[in-house]
């Protein structure tokens, strides 16, 4: 059985010929896929190896599962998850996607002119045909920048009801103090200091942020090494989700 705050640690090995967008005539084979999140065009059975080796491991009357960008919000978040005081409420458990097939900019802005590509759209259904199957409705979360906010804008248009796209400004709008303005991905919500502690401030350039969030999972009495400022936006954050009500289908 497999773990599900652990995935980042799976290889999916299919055969060739059983991919939908395969470029080669009458493949022969198999692929490795190390990216276990990989929704691409047409794939959107990708993750539905995943759901058959979880087996019945996920119990949705006690859990509430919340999709996000990468897998490196999927290891900070089922980190935090971990040591969070869920009092009577559901759990969350979160998966990941492979990006939004978007560039965004990390700063957020608020110019209204926003595509809503084809890629994404082809994830976001993607999305919805992956939850069907889990027979859930599923909630996405994104960061506040123009790939996530044009994800949202996207989704409302065109998949009203059928899936819930929220972004970081949604959630942290009313917040008192710096993080109301500088809220723009997942990692931004570490103080400073845990920032350089646990290397979210140079991973994305280096381009080890899978490694570095792996690692951050896996710190011993992590609730313990983070700040009293990282703890309360991540709280925060996890109250909100947790309060999330799920749009009717």
């Amino acid at each position: 059985m497999l773990d599900i705050t652990h995935l980042d640690e799976v290889r999916i090995v299919k055969a060739l010929n059983s991919l939908e967008s395969s470029e080669i005539e009458n493949p022969k084979g198999s692929l490795i896929i190390n990216d276990f999140s990989m929704l691409g065009y047409g794939e959107s059975d990708t993750l539905d190896g995943i759901r058959k080796a979880l087996g019945t491991d996920i119990e949705f009357d006690k859990t509430k599962l919340i999709f996000v960008e990468g897998i490196m919000d999927y290891n900070i978040l089922n980190a935090y998850s971990q040591f969070y005081n869920y009092k009577d409420s559901n759990k969350l458990i979160f998966l990941p996607l492979s990006g939004l097939g978007g560039k965004g900019d990390l700063e957020a802005s608020d110019n209204n002119e926003l595509s809503f590509s084809l890629e994404q759209k082809q994830k976001a259904q993607n999305l919805i045909t992956f939850a069907k199957r889990l027979s859930i409705h599923p909630i996405l979360l994104v960061d506040n920048d123009r790939a996530g906010r044009a994800m949202k804008q996207g989704v409302e248009k065109e998949f009203k009801n059928k899936i819930s796209v929220i972004t970081l400004k949604d959630i942290f709008e009313n917040a008192s103090g710096e993080i109301k303005n500088n809220v723009y991905a997942i990692e931004s919500l570490f103080s400073k200091a845990d920032r350089e502690k646990f290397g979210f401030d140079t991973c994305k350039e280096n381009k080890q942020s899978n490694i570095v969030s792996s690692v951050f999972k896996n710190t011993e009495n992590l609730k313990e090494k983070l700040s009293q400022e990282s703890k309360k936006n991540f709280n925060e954050l996890f109250a909100y989700l947790v309060g999330l009500k799920e749009a009717d289908e």
